[in-house]
């Protein structure tokens, strides 16, 4: 049975007078088969799909000694780059390319594939017409992608019996005549500069992944750009639980394997941005076809997608790294992690991160939640904590004694009427009574702040921790022989009982009833804590440690528990001690006028008494895919964390409540933050919850993108989290902060609880049967007038709003709560379109840009990773550059022979992997519209590579073309606003030998990191050759030595500086031989270069160790004795430059840019002092002035008595002596 295409391809071709073949289903699946009959039966044209061709070429069809088509037409599908090539290229053999919709003709556009070098569809034949439109049917320009639409006389009327399509796809034609009609082919195409169609794909074929909208086709272009594939196919796939992810199957080309899978990564990472590599890469034998010819798309087979996780994976290389990947996915629920993923970007948030830094630190990783801020990738916080020492290790003991009150505690107690009734409680399923006892017995034992007391005396309450004494804490109601009303009905009332209060003077504060169903059924578990020693964060730590003590005890083991971090009793008095020193005294101002401005009332639906009595609840949630889009695709968008987002919707229904733009909300934080150094409260139970007030200026009309970023940034700006706020009102005196204008709005975020079960049936939670709830006593006033909280469970977001029945009506509430979610759901639609996304100034805190210069600079955000000063020397750097630019005085040109590089392309890869690893070497530099000079680190930045071959060329011939590439490439310059700056000539001289010509800007690297940069090359050659990960050292960020500038004392720095240059008024002269005229220009200058022998050498190198000196103070001492002599003073100043890595920076040495800088030296010549003694005093000054040779030479400057414009020294010394590393790769690869 022939398809309508084939059927009138056949009767063309017997028009035209040949002879039509009918191929059998045998042959047909034959490929050599058929190639064997063409060449018999003399077959001169051959109409195939690309996916067909792609068998036969192979087999031979176009090689065939004895008889080979004259014409092969190509069509029905879309064809691959190699294909188009070979075919292109074939002897005697012309190739066309035909595209055309049934619903117009099936020869709509064509053209011979010798009229391109890529594949293209052509141009439209005659009296047909192709218009590339956008989505309000304008035509685009060329080069920019649209949908083709189809005009002419063969367009079709339109499908039969089916008006409604008719009307979608056959649509007015409004450039031409009146009642012409064109077809909306659904085909994505654009103009290429020759005027020929470049098919894209099918627009319907577009997928989204992490909010971007992505043509597979382009992803297919650039596999087949690697010569070792020979088909490729791209399709999105959610195979297993998270998001849609990109898979590319691949065919390697005839005669050869597949590449592998990391080298196809980089490929398409060299040329696409990040989230369109693929996920996973499936090498098959050969693309499954349908019975037409054409991709089989559903017969692609399933990757194993626990390989990698998402596009631009990068799998751990470290045990570190293995260890925080394994733990993040654990944390966050996602399949895998890769190193560089972000931890927010992919749900977490700042209460997750607790969890993370408890799991690390039992892992032996000593990391901080600040941390996770701060290196919000594995990779990063990996790096970050190499070599730093974990805080001290807590009391392992039972804790004992007073305890100070901390301000939450304050307050409850301050204002509670009746503070023993306030406790949280899970309902859980699934326990056995023994087991569980003795699980209690340890949690309450190991967990000190469960055994905290109060008593209330002389009108002031106390806490202290009890010791460790026996006490009764699980008791089992037996309710098996009743029925279900009735089950029911006793486990409320005995849950009343159990919330009407505790002791809190003899405890516990811990109560746990079991309550036994009956056989068959799992007994329910009722577990309450008082909230005053426990929160949110406190529950997840005691179900996890709750479960694993139960499996402990079910298994008779003795149970051990995970090692404490630092007491509540530790934390409370440090806290205390921390205000009373003035510790939050800075934020006083902010604290003070947080609420001006505001009006703090809501509109009312009655005047009742706001009671817990009157309390009612208004549930709204939404569903597990609009959550998951939350927690994981909104947030990258913006830079966003899920409480951003949250509070942005609720800001936005607030201001559109009351009618007012600015809203003041009562937010609630975990009150974890990092405020002492050797402070860890990760596995600490206790009550730390902060509570302060947030004004969000709100516009409820804004755009949805400004609006997100407007309170991302507002958020930001809140000090330590609000730690502060409770702190100063509770532990200080006269802090200034009264009531007077308290929210009545609070918003509080518990984060995800989604049980510890495991799925293997032996633990203690195997569900939740009632879930999380509080309980106040019902005669306690609120607080406010209208309580949000969210969390996330069963991976939906649900979102409870309080509220009293004597305030409001329900409905009120209940269009509250549906408003927020319709603007959640509005956010994330909006966070999904490919022209949202942005960064904010708090995402770049080292730049100090505002709104309106992150946006110019930054863009979208996607392509920008980081923003940041230059240090001194770039900076000056720079200066001279602007000032002389035509002098390429930094512009660095390194001209190696390296043997042991048989591959040259490879060691371009792995100069580009270098490169994707190191912000340095992806920077560029901005200083229009910036007050300061700024560095701007891209996501990606491609090396410009240029390969010869000069292995037929004579010595001479290759000397010739060196000295041009050499000229040429210096005579380019480098602008410094495009990255990367750098860029490479590799020339093979032999089949082992390369010349490479390395040309990059100073501004970047200094010697010491170039040493380590060729390092990492060697490195990543050697594994692209052996196919194996390259062993790499774990290297810390440039930022990090930036962000240690920015901390640095500017005060106490410049009075060393001007200590060290008073009285020095005037450079230390230098013998000129004729006045100097334009002394500063790169092309004015010339060098002399003198050698010590080896073995006076070898005796500086003895004296100096003898006398206890370094080389370079031998050095310095000599240059001073120098100019003494020649200019006749003893008082002398020169310049030196120095590493400017400072000891105390922890991996400073293994981090790679630009940290050299050149400060004065001023030495005293004392005639007639021992040498030995001079120099051990000049080289105790100079290890002074290293803790502060961070300072630019132009401050230096102003702080010296030197008059404007003069220099502070006319000559530099510069001693190096970094360590060299050896450039030999593991594969034999050296420099000549």
């Amino acid at each position: 049975v022939f398809s309508f295409d084939t059927s009138w391809e056949g009767l063309l071709s017997m028009a035209g007078g040949h002879e039509l073949h009918v191929i059998d289903e045998e042959m047909r699946l034959d490929p050599a088969a058929l190639v064997d009959y063409v060449a018999q039966r003399r077959v001169d044209l051959l109409d195939v799909t690309p996916s067909y061709a792609q068998q036969l070429f192979p087999a031979g069809l176009l090689t065939d000694v004895r008889h080979h088509p004259r014409v092969i037409m190509l069509g029905g599908e879309a064809v691959g780059e190699p294909l188009w090539r070979e075919l292109a290229a074939a002897a005697g053999v012309t190739g066309y390319n035909y595209y055309g919709p049934t619903e117009t003709t099936v020869d709509a556009t064509s053209c011979r594939l010798v009229d391109a070098a890529r594949p293209v569809i052509g141009r439209p034949g005659h009296n047909q017409q192709a218009y590339v439109l956008d989505d309000r049917l304008q035509p685009v320009a060329v080069g920019v992608a649209g949908e083709l639409y189809v005009a002419g006389a063969q367009v079709a009327r339109g499908y039969l019996g089916r008006a409604g399509l008719t009307a979608v796809r056959f649509v007015t034609d409004p450039f031409g005549p009146p009642g012409a009609r064109m077809y909306r082919s659904g085909d994505r195409v654009r103009w290429t500069a020759e005027a020929l169609l470049e098919y894209l794909g099918r627009a319907d074929e577009q997928v989204k992944i992490r909010g971007f909208r992505i043509e597979p086709g382009e992803i297919e272009t650039a596999l087949l750009g690697h010569p070792q594939v020979g088909e490729a196919a791209v399709v999105a796939r959610s195979d297993g639980p998270g998001p849609m992810r990109l898979v590319a199957y691949v065919v390697a080309a005839a005669g050869g394997p597949a590449p592998a899978a990391g080298e196809l990564r980089s490929l398409v990472a060299d040329s696409l941005p990040d989230y369109m590599v693929p996920a996973a890469f499936v090498a098959l034998d050969a693309l499954p076809l349908t019975r037409n010819g054409k991709l089989d798309r559903k017969a692609l087979p399933a990757p194993e997608f626990g390989v990698v996780r998402g596009a631009g994976y990068v799998a751990p290389r470290t045990e570190p790294e293995a260890v925080l990947a394994g733990i993040w996915a654990e944390v966050l629920r996602v399949d895998r992690v890769g190193v560089d993923d972000n931890f927010f970007e992919l749900g977490g948030d700042s209460i997750l991160s607790i969890q993370v830094v408890s799991r690390a630190r039992q892992a032996g990783l000593g990391i901080m939640p600040r941390d996770v801020f701060t290196h919000p990738t594995v990779g990063g916080i990996a790096a970050a904590v190499s070599g730093v020492a974990a805080p001290k290790v807590a009391e392992q003991g039972a804790v004992s004694g007073a305890v100070v009150l901390t301000p939450i505690q304050r307050w409850w107690l301050a204002t509670a009427a009746c503070p023993q009734r306030f406790d949280q409680s899970w309902t859980l399923e699934g326990a056995d009574p023994g087991a569980l006892r003795r699980a209690l017995e340890a949690l309450v034992e190991h967990h000190d702040a469960v055994r905290m007391r109060f008593e209330h005396a002389d009108g002031v309450w106390r806490q202290h921790n009890a010791p460790v004494e026996p006490v009764e804490l699980l008791r089992v109601e037996d309710l098996s022989a009743l029925d279900d009303a009735d089950r029911q009905a006793v486990m409320e009332r005995v849950a009343h009982q159990d919330h009407a209060g505790f002791d809190l003077a003899a405890g516990p504060l811990l109560k746990a009833v079991l309550f036994n169903l009956g056989a068959g059924r799992r007994p329910v578990l009722l577990l309450a804590v008082h909230h005053l020693v426990v929160d949110g964060v406190s529950w997840r730590i005691l179900l996890e440690d709750l479960d694993s003590a139960y499996r402990q005890a079910a298994r008779g083991e003795t149970v051990r528990l995970a090692m404490k971090t630092t007491s509540f009793q530790e934390w409370a008095a440090r806290l205390a001690e921390h205000a009373a020193a003035g510790g939050f005294n800075d934020e006083r101002d902010h604290w003070a006028g947080v609420t001006e401005g505001c009006d703090p009332t809501l509109p009312a639906d009655a005047g009742g008494a706001n009671t817990i009595a009157s309390t009612c609840d208004v549930d709204v949630r939404l569903d597990q895919e609009q959550t998951r889009a939350l927690l994981q695709d909104v947030p990258g968008v913006y830079g966003t964390q899920v409480n951003d987002v949250l509070l942005t919707a609720l800001g936005r229904v607030l201001s559109a409540w009351t009618g007012r733009n600015r809203v003041l909300i009562g937010l609630e934080g975990h009150g974890r933050e990092d405020l002492f150094d050797d402070v860890d409260l990760s596995r600490t139970v206790g009550w730390f919850t902060t509570e302060f007030p947030v004004a969000l200026d709100v516009l409820a009309d804004s755009d949805l993108g400004g609006l997100l970023k407007s309170v991302k940034e507002q958020l930001r700006a809140v000090p330590r989290r609000g730690l502060g706020y409770g702190a100063l009102r509770y532990l200080t005196e006269a802090s200034g902060l009264a009531d007077d204008l308290a929210p009545q709005v609070s918003f509080n975020y518990l984060g995800q609880f989604d049980g510890t079960d495991d799925g293997d049936g032996g633990g203690l939670v195997h569900g939740s049967h009632g879930g999380f709830r509080a309980d106040i006593g019902p005669e306690e006033a609120r607080d406010t007038v209208i309580d949000v909280s969210g969390r996330v469970e069963g991976r939906c977001l649900e979102l409870v709003w309080q509220y009293s029945e004597e305030v409001h009506h329900r409905a009120t509430v209940a269009r509250l709560a549906e408003g927020m979610l319709a603007a959640l759901r509005e956010i994330i639609e909006h966070c999904a379109q490919p022209d949202a996304g942005g960064r904010t100034p708090s995402d770049f805190p080292l730049a100090g840009l505002n709104q309106t210069q992150v946006d110019r600079i930054a863009g979208d955000g996607r392509g920008v990773e980081d923003i940041y000063p230059l240090t001194p020397m770039q900076a000056g750097m720079l200066f001279h550059n602007l000032v002389d630019s035509s002098s390429g005085a930094y512009l660095d040109q390194v001209s190696l022979r390296l043997s042991g590089v048989s591959d040259p392309q490879a060691f371009g890869m792995a100069w580009q992997r270098v490169v994707d690893r190191t912000p340095i070497l992806r920077s560029c530099v901005v200083w229009d519209g910036v007050d300061e000079p700024l560095q701007v680190v891209h996501r990606q930045a491609i090396v410009p590579t240029v390969y010869h071959d000069w292995r037929h060329l004579s010595d001479e011939g290759r000397e010739a073309e060196q000295r041009r590439v050499l000229a040429e490439d210096l005579a380019a310059g480098m602008d410094l606003t495009e990255a990367p700056l750098t860029r490479l000539v590799i020339a093979r001289l032999s089949d082992d030998e390369v010349l490479l010509v390395w040309t990059s800007h100073h501004i970047l690297l200094d010697g010491w990191s170039t040493g380590a940069v060729f390092a990492e090359i060697g490195e990543e050659y050697a594994a692209i050759g052996e196919g194996r990960p390259p062993r790499l050292v774990s290297r810390r960020s440039f930022r990090e030595y930036l962000q240690w500038l920015a901390r640095q004392d500017q005060g106490e720095a410049e009075e060393y500086w001007r200590r060290v240059l008073t009285g020095f008024d005037a450079p230390t002269p230098l013998p000129y031989d004729r006045p100097a005229v334009e002394a500063h220009r790169a092309e004015s200058s010339e060098s002399v270069r003198l050698a010590l022998p080896v073995d006076e050498s070898h005796r500086l190198h003895e004296v100096a160790k003898r006398s206890g000196l370094t080389l370079n103070t031998v050095v310095q001492g000599t240059w001073a004795l120098l100019l003494s002599r020649y200019s006749g003073e003893r008082d002398v100043v020169f310049g030196t430059t120095v590493s400017g890595r400072p000891a105390d920076l922890p991996g400073v040495e293994e981090m790679i840019g630009m940290f050299i800088n050149t400060v004065p030296t001023r030495v005293e010549i004392q005639h007639g002092q021992d040498v030995v003694s001079w120099l051990h005093g000049l080289q105790d000054e100079q290890v002074e002035s290293r803790r502060f040779d961070f300072v630019s030479l132009s401050r230096l400057q102003t702080w010296s008595q030197l008059p404007p414009g003069t220099n502070l020294f006319d000559s530099v010394v510069v001693f190096e002596n970094y360590p060299i590393q050896d450039t030999s790769g593991a594969d034999g690869s050296r420099v000549a």
